[in-house]
């Protein structure tokens, strides 16, 4: 399995090629950190929360999310990534479930790279969001 230090390096290279400044997305009000287009959909970081674009447009706020998993592709699977909300009921490792889910977005080898960065940038995201629940819990 691949470690987090591993990733280190190339994800701070992809940081630098992928975010060069943030763009406002279609209603102009919220920053758009970082977009990885899949093959059956797109997934957008934005200051609160997420956008999922499939056949429609979904929002989860990242408080809502436990776990961000993603299973690598290669020259001959495709890979995807998957976002486990707290207290959901989350798809299989089925082909079909995949295919179907709501919170999956499937990508190719060429593809993934800004979902790896994608998945960091969550994981940031959601590790900042608890440590400054624990500190606001930890002041009263």
């Amino acid at each position: 399995m691949w470690s987090t230090d591993a990733l280190q390096l190339p994800i701070l290279h992809a940081r630098r090629i992928c975010l060069q400044g943030g763009e406002k997305n279609n209603q102009g009000d919220d920053f758009v950190a970082l977009t990885a287009r899949g093959i059956n959909g797109r997934l957008t970081l934005l200051s609160d929360r997420i956008c999922i674009s499939r056949k429609g447009d979904k929002e989860v706020s990242l408080t809502q999310l436990s776990s961000v998993r993603l299973k690598r592709a290669t020259f001959f699977t495709i890979g995807h990534i998957r976002l486990s909300l707290i207290g959901g009921q989350t798809a299989k490792g089925r082909l079909f479930d995949i295919i179907t889910d709501e919170y999956t977005v499937m990508f190719t080898i060429w593809q993934q790279p800004r979902f790896v960065l994608v998945k960091y940038e969550i994981e940031q995201e959601i590790a900042s969001l608890k440590d400054g629940g624990e500190q606001s819990s930890d002041a009263t």
